[in-house]
């Protein structure tokens, strides 16, 4: 459509191989993708049509940035519960989530401050946040001596005894 309009003023300024359709088609584009671009168009079909088009450009670069940031929104609360895999090797990990294991934890601690800290990977059912705001209560940073304490939400599998 936008071809067709602007070939009344534009099929002078075409140089030698160039299409009019391929230069309206190219039109458009900028105009949706840069409002400023129609600033030099001189009648008034060409810019109502180029007001037209950048308000659809607007909106068709608004709804490719929600959908990105729903994508990154949704990735972020993924991790925030605590669904991504642990990527650390020599770690201790503990199965479920109990009253014992903030015990377990600080023994861990313990055996681990000699080596100036490890890593302790813990899985369990509960929500991670909650998990993770109870070891700070329990055990503070301070007192984890080096050794990062590392929470995942999951089903661990079941242990036979």
């Amino acid at each position: 459509i936008y071809a067709a309009v602007i070939s009344e003023d534009w099929s002078a300024r075409q140089s030698g191989e160039l299409n009019i359709y391929v230069e309206g088609i190219w039109a458009a584009w900028t105009f949706m993708a840069d409002p400023g671009t129609h600033a030099d168009v001189t009648t008034v079909s060409q810019r109502i049509l180029g007001s037209i088009i950048t308000l659809g450009g607007i909106l068709f670069f608004a709804s490719i940035l929600g959908v990105t940031v729903d994508i990154v929104h949704e990735k972020m609360d993924s991790l925030r519960q605590g669904k991504s895999k642990i990527v650390e090797t020599g770690h201790t990990l503990i199965l479920g989530w109990s009253e014992k294991t903030f015990h377990i934890v600080e023994e861990l601690v313990e055996a681990n401050s000699s080596e100036g800290g490890g890593v302790i990977a813990i899985l369990a059912v509960e929500n991670k946040e909650r998990m993770e705001e109870e070891l700070k209560i329990q055990i503070p940073l301070a007192r984890r001596r080096g050794t990062r304490v590392v929470v995942r939400t999951g089903s661990p599998p079941p242990v036979n005894d």
